[in-house]
């Protein structure tokens, strides 16, 4: 036991009621001066953090010393007896203003000081788990994980990001621009976007307790039609071309092609020294299709463009064929002889400079012009050519011609 500088008996250690040894140290009233109830002289801070530990200090003064006590307040806030030290961690449900009582003690009497401790929302995190949930030719769908409650009502938008340098040479400039529309959902349909078109959206979260950031990234592209893979010229004539294709692809091969409702042949010619594309028939379901009414001697570029169900076509692409309508010549045959399978091979050679479609007839009197029926049509791969005409055994007697149409 000692005496203070303030004439105050002060006690260390001893034993507790249970005989255990404790480490306090109990000081006694200022001897000779009056008991005076607590008056407080410092107020502790009314700002918090969500989940970041809150220190502040209550203080008074009286005689005896006070002592402090919480009377109300949010669960786990403490003070120190003696100190008036105050510790305390925010959680979720103590977002918002926290009521407060502290009160200060002695023999002489006590005195409350009520306040409030504001903890504001927490800033949004960085929106997690970016998803691509869909695409179309103008539309883009994202989704990703909703912000903790305790963040509050959170509003989302995506936006572009862009750079430049300017002037040329100085550092790089970097600015975002919002893309579509904000949502409070954690998911964002983007529209009015062209077929085919690759971007990276930044997805931002605000909050009432800040902003996220442009941090969250994702890259998605619109569909598009896609052209068929293969083409091929089937027939050719003075005046048509014919052309067969293997489907189109869609989205059984990637997210990022469109359904095919129909095929467009397009002709390539240069405008101006520049590629222009036009549709000259339209609405094919199939896959092939003919262009009719050409004129012989001329050269034409044809591709075929698949067209989805919003009405975009797809653009040029490597699968194309350049065909010149001939001119006709008569073709002549050289020799008809039996096939090894049964009826007779014919042997033929185009006259002209580019090979054509040819037809085969066949007829059993010369006399009879109605008697010539057509029993085949080839674009042959090689000039001479062979055609089997399988189909003799009812005619003792058969003639041949083939004609270039």
């Amino acid at each position: 036991m000692g005496v203070d500088s303030l004439g105050r008996l002060i006690l260390m250690g001893g034993r507790d009621a249970n005989g255990n040894d404790v480490s306090d140290v109990w000081r006694s009233q200022q001897l000779g001066v009056p008991d005076v109830a607590p008056t407080f002289t410092q107020f502790p801070g009314t700002n918090g953090t969500y989940q970041i530990p809150y220190a502040s200090t209550i203080a008074a003064t009286g005689n005896p010393q006070p002592a402090f006590l919480v009377l109300s307040g949010p669960a786990g806030l403490q003070v120190d007896k003696y100190s008036g030290a105050i510790a305390w961690t925010p959680q979720g449900g103590e977002i918002g203003s926290n009521s407060v009582t502290i009160r200060a003690t002695n023999y002489a009497g006590f005195a409350d000081w009520t306040f409030a401790i504001a903890v504001p929302n927490p800033p949004p995190a960085v929106p997690a788990n970016l998803t691509v949930v869909s695409v179309t030719d103008s539309s883009v769908t994202l989704a990703w994980n909703p912000e903790s409650p305790v963040v509050g009502p959170v509003t989302y938008s995506a936006y572009l990001r862009h750079s430049a340098h300017s002037p040329k040479g100085s550092g790089v400039s970097v600015w975002y621009t919002q893309i579509g529309s904000s949502t409070t959902v954690p998911t964002l349909t983007i529209t009015g976007l062209v077929p085919g078109k690759a971007q990276a959206y930044y997805i931002v979260a605000v909050g009432p307790g800040g902003s996220s950031g442009y941090n969250a990234e994702i890259a998605a592209t619109t569909s598009s039609p896609q052209g068929p893979p293969t083409l091929f010229l089937t027939g050719l004539t003075s005046t048509t071309v014919s052309l067969a294709w293997d489907p189109s692809p869609g989205p059984a091969q990637s997210i990022a092609y469109s359904p095919i409702t129909s095929y467009r042949i397009m002709e390539r010619v240069l405008v101006a020294g520049w590629p222009a594309d036009t549709a000259v028939v339209t609405n094919i379901t199939g896959a092939n299709g003919m262009v009719t009414g050409l004129t012989p001697g001329q050269s034409h570029t044809w591709f075929v463009s698949g067209v989805d169900a919003y009405g975009n076509a797809s653009p040029f692409l490597s699968a194309y064929v350049l065909a010149t309508n001939p001119v006709p010549v008569s073709p002549s045959l050289t020799g008809v002889a039996p096939s090894t399978n049964g009826g007779f091979q014919i042997t033929a050679s185009e006259g002209g400079s580019v090979l054509q479609t040819v037809l085969i007839q066949a007829a059993t009197d010369l006399a009879d012009p109605n008697s010539w029926v057509q029993i085949g049509s080839i674009l042959p791969a090689s000039n001479p050519f062979t055609f089997t005409d399988t189909n003799t055994a009812p005619y003792p007697t058969r003639f041949y011609r083939i004609l270039a149409p």
